[in-house]
């Protein structure tokens, strides 16, 4: 399932971001990306936003 990324506006540019991670969580993320058919970008772009969104 391909969810869209979320919005973001043009005078928000995207920036890269490096994180270092546990390789068994590297390998897991990209099985769930690859079986939900989507990217780790999406994925973690999404559960960022999501924990922000609690506040």
């Amino acid at each position: 399932m391909k969810d869209a990324l979320p919005q973001h506006e043009e005078s928000d540019p995207l920036r890269h971001l490096t994180i270092q991670v546990p390789e068994s969580l590297r390998r897991e993320l990209k099985t769930r990306a690859s079986q939900q058919g989507t990217t780790v970008r999406q994925i973690v772009v999404t559960a960022i936003q999501q924990e922000l969104d609690k506040q």
